[in-house]
């Protein structure tokens, strides 16, 4: 089942942890779209600048190709577009480079093949139509085979080391180019697809996984990770950055149940903002105004190509916690907060403490220990003790080495002096011919705290019926009785309740009833 919040289909329920759960689906305000009989615009690269997702299109062949934006910023909740701007010739892959603020696109259709494009961002990360360069051209001789295609696939930046990854359409490698200035444009080399990923041939689509054939396409880095989608096998591969041949099987995963019978995987784009406690990465097929997101191992992706953190992120969940009324001096059932490490590190854990106004009236008890591990989460059980009456406040509050420390939960419930018990709490009677009325079997209601116990109705279901001598009021200590009765209009096993209504904890207090009708009516 998916919820749909603020235009981002999410799913109902997350495991947290288990790299591939499915986190959500945004779809897109704008479609590239078909322009013309002579090509069309597929919608295909994919980034995330910490904020927004952008995306492109490419085989822009129209005449006026002005009339037509190739660039777009869309707010990953809603799918709402914040900006479109013109890329002569159209754009592919995409990749935001953190480090300069700006976003690397391949050449998509375009008059020359195989530019890279230098797009910068302002400080509001917003691009300019017309304010672009081409970057560098990528010799086609430097792949095996060579390879005539555009930079359509896969484009992802290791900000740390100013590497460019790039794939072509339907490869089998990827090759490594320089940003750096002094060699700025320089081949670093190209690396082949690890030697356990089903490896195929550079066909036209439609592929097909069933038979173990795939190419890659899409690319992303985090820290020591290589991210790579492959055309219509439904899947994502992790490998090592410092040795690509060695495939990281934690990261590795399928997308099959998750995604739309014909989906086309193309682009990847690490998010660790935009899901709470979660790093992401993005899928954005072609052909679709859609992306898809799924869950990493946490401290596994950063964002433009930023390192993955390695520090802890502490969250409490709920962050607000309220209590049914108490009866002074007793004590609840416990409520339960978790507290959850979203961060790459191990989050310290210095103290677990109920501060605030009404401290005392709270108790805790956790699993947490002194340690959580990065992706972990722990359960703090509190409980709600009222000293008094009326409204009492305080707050869970834990101390630990992340950001934001203390981290708390408020706390919140009534005390009430009034306090009411049932006996039994559940009555059986014996079969009773229908249209007929039971004997009576009673109940009794005790008053058992330190004020009168005010009763606002008595009430009770079809089929039984009751009488009492409570009133309004029952005085601290003292007793009254309710009678009840068992009047069946139907045959077989009939069910009821009995319920009060007070000023006690636990109102309404309820009997469960139940007999048995027999049949037919009485003359």
């Amino acid at each position: 089942m998916l919820l749909l919040m603020a235009g981002l289909l999410l799913p109902a329920s997350v495991s947290y942890g288990q790299a591939g759960t499915f986190l959500g689906q945004v779809n897109f305000a704008t479609d590239c779209g078909f322009t013309s009989s002579t090509g069309n615009r597929d919608g295909v690269g994919i980034t995330f600048d910490g904020t927004n997702l952008w995306y492109s299109c490419y085989d822009s062949k129209d005449s006026d190709d002005s009339l037509h934006r190739d660039l777009f910023k869309a707010n990953p909740k809603t799918g709402a577009v914040l900006g479109a701007w013109d890329i002569a010739g159209g754009i592919g892959a995409l990749a935001y480079d953190a480090t300069r603020n700006v976003i690397w696109a391949g050449e998509g259709g375009g008059p020359v093949v195989g530019w890279v494009i230098e797009i910068p961002l302002d400080a509001n990360k917003n691009a300019s139509s017309g304010s672009y360069t081409l970057a560098f051209q990528v010799p086609e001789a430097h792949s095996s085979p060579p390879i005539s295609e555009d930079i359509v696939d896969g484009l992802a930046i290791d900000a740390t080391t100013g590497t460019l990854y790039i794939h072509y359409d339907f490869a089998t490698e990827f090759e490594m180019y320089s940003t750096n200035s002094g060699n700025f444009g320089s081949f670093l080399g190209y690396i082949q697809q690890a030697a356990d990923i089903p490896r195929g041939t550079p066909v036209i689509p439609p592929h097909s996984g069933a038979n173990g054939k795939c190419v890659l396409s899409g690319l992303a880095v985090g820290g020591s990770t290589i991210f790579q989608a492959s055309d219509y096998c439904d899947h994502v591969w992790a490998v090592d950055k410092a040795n690509p041949q060695n495939e990281q099987t934690a990261n590795s995963f399928s997308i099959t149940s998750s995604v739309p019978s014909g989906f086309d995987e193309k682009t990847l784009t690490c998010d660790t903002n935009t899901f709470s406690g979660f790093d992401a990465i993005w899928v954005k097929g072609v052909f679709t105004p859609q992306a898809f997101a799924f869950e990493l191992a946490p401290g596994s992706c950063g964002v433009g190509g930023q390192p993955a953190t390695t520090t802890p992120s502490a969250t409490l969940s709920p962050t607000s916690v309220t209590f049914a009324s108490q009866s002074v001096g007793t004590t609840s059932a416990p409520q339960t907060v978790t507290l959850t490490n979203s961060g790459g590190g191990a989050l310290s854990i210095s103290g677990i403490t109920i501060t605030g106004t009404n401290s005392g009236d709270y108790g805790e008890t956790n699993n947490c220990g002194s340690s959580l591990a990065a992706g972990a989460n722990c359960t703090i059980n509190v409980t709600f003790s009222p000293a008094a009456t009326g409204t009492r406040t305080a707050a869970l509050t834990v101390t630990d080495n992340a950001s934001g420390s203390p981290h708390t939960a408020s706390l919140s419930g009534t005390g009430t002096s009034a306090a009411a018990t049932l006996n039994p709490t559940s009555l059986t009677f014996a079969g009773q011919q229908l249209g007929t009325t039971s004997a009576p079997q009673t109940v009794t209601l005790s008053s058992t705290g330190i004020t009168s116990l005010t009763i606002s109705s008595i009430a009770i279901t079809a089929n039984f019926g009751e009488t009492n001598n409570c009133g309004s009021s029952v005085a601290p200590g003292s007793t009254c009785t309710i009678g009840v009765t068992f009047a069946p209009t139907a045959p077989g096993t009939l069910t009821g309740s009995l319920q009060v209504s007070d000023n006690a904890s636990g109102s309404p207090q309820t009997v469960s009833l139940s007999g048995t009708g027999l049949g037919p009516l009485a003359a």
